[in-house]
Parts: structure tokens; sequence; C-alpha cells
């Protein structure tokens, strides 16, 4: 539970949970994420 507060309240400015602009997101690969 308090993993969850935290992520939601830092989901503003985290590119994990918000999404990272795809020509600035090297990992990113057509079609989809890449977390393992």
């Amino acid at each position: 539970e308090e993993i969850k507060n935290y992520i939601e309240e830092r989901s503003g400015e985290d590119p994990l949970v918000k999404g990272v602009p795809e020509d600035k997101n090297p990992f990113k690969e057509k079609g989809g994420c890449v977390i393992a």
C-alpha cells in the first residue's frame, strides 16, 4: 500500500509511470514497452 501511494505521488514526474516521448526514449521499440 505504501509503495502504491509513493508511485501515485511521483507519477506526475516519473517517466517510468507517465511514459517518455518516443524520440527521447532509447529503450522503446516499435510496438510496445520493453519492461521485463
